[in-house]
């Protein structure tokens, strides 16, 4: 049996080689079937109390309120206060005075910065809710780069956020040897569209 699991891997290696390695579609359609395979099982939880969360619905619900809760910032009232004070200062004088302008990170967006941006986007990270990989955009080719640039300047000269890249997933990640059925048990970890990232 591992006899013929290893010639179908190599028979695979090999259409993936002769395809165009990262660019053929055998090699998309194998990662494709991999990260389906590997999805997280939230089929059962335990709350706080002990007690099982066993329903789809009310796993979801749990893990959303869990997380949320865990990352929403605890209310300070003083800290608050001045903290509007602090950015409502700075925004005034930033109105005020329109030399931020000139300042270098505002410069338009040259080709030779999105080139060089792409030539170092790292392989093998998670994407985000557009399901679109770092190896997309990185190996897509003369067209990818274009629509990439297009995007980018667009963005930038219309100061707009596509709202796309503010639409994040939260994914846990058991916590060592500790009991996965309890979310304490987990770290919360967040992905954001990479075209997002790359901008």
């Amino acid at each position: 049996m591992q006899a013929d699991e290893a010639r179908a891997l190599e028979k695979k290696y090999k259409a993936v080689i002769e395809g165009g390695g990262v660019n053929s579609k055998q090699f998309w359609a194998i990662r494709r079937n991999l990260r389906r395979a590997n999805t997280e099982d939230l089929s059962c939880l335990r709350a706080a109390d002990g007690s099982y969360i066993h329903e789809q619905e009310n796993v979801l619900a749990y893990v959303a309120s869990y997380f949320q809760d865990l990352y929403s910032p605890r209310k300070e009232p003083r800290f608050d206060q001045q903290w509007t004070k602090f950015a409502e200062a700075k925004i005034l004088a930033l109105q005020d005075n329109r030399q931020y302008e000139n300042l270098w990170f505002n410069a338009p967006i040259q080709d030779n910065e999105i080139e060089a941006v792409l030539k170092v986007l790292p392989n093998g990270k998670a994407e985000g809710k557009d399901k679109i990989p770092y190896e997309f955009i990185k190996y897509g080719g003369r067209t990818m780069e274009e629509t990439l640039k297009t995007i980018t300047k667009r963005v930038f000269n219309e100061e707009l956020i596509p709202q796309q890249w503010n639409q994040l997933i939260t994914v846990s990640i058991p916590k060592g040897k500790k009991n996965p059925e309890y979310l304490e048990n987990k770290r919360g970890i967040t992905l954001a569209s990479n075209v997002g990232k790359t901008f």
